[in-house]
């Protein structure tokens, strides 16, 4: 038995490799890779927050993350990303995890004082309304807007 295996096993998943590449249909992209490029946006000066917008369009908001920046001054805090097209007001948030109302938060960490923190998804964070990025320097679920940070980030 070994014997035959010895001699058909070599073939047989030479074959299976064969058919399961022949199966395959090669995938096209909406763009070649390497060519895609997400202009970065953000606040000049610290704010409170950064209202993202489409890459190259001034109507609606984007709904897109890819990546986040923000850097603190001499508060520590947290970064907090909204599904909203305005910074919500101050006080409790609640979590987009099977909520149905905008505002809502979509992450947040927190950041220490004089220091930055970037962050990058491979898949970009989506949201419904929009992407509002906000800084806080109360606990994740509470809200208490702080001009102390500068955000930077790439959305479409």
């Amino acid at each position: 038995m070994r014997r035959v295996f010895r001699l058909i096993g070599p073939a047989l998943c030479a074959a299976l490799i064969a058919v399961a590449a022949w199966g395959q249909a090669p995938q096209q992209l909406p763009f070649p890779l390497g060519q895609m490029s997400i202009p970065e946006q953000g606040s000049a000066a610290a704010s409170s927050n950064f209202v993202f917008l489409p890459s190259g369009s001034n109507q609606g908001n984007a709904k897109a993350l890819y990546s986040v920046t923000i850097v603190t001054g001499a508060s520590a805090g947290y970064v907090m990303v909204f599904d909203a097209t305005v910074l919500p007001s101050n006080g409790a948030v609640t979590s987009c995890v099977n909520n149905t109302t905008r505002p809502c938060l979509l992450w947040s960490f927190n950041v220490a004082a004089n220091s930055s923190l970037s962050m990058q998804w491979m898949s970009p964070m989506l949201a419904q309304t929009g992407i509002v990025v906000g800084f806080s320097t109360t606990a994740p679920g509470t809200l208490t807007a702080s001009s102390t940070a500068t955000i930077f980030g790439q959305a479409i």
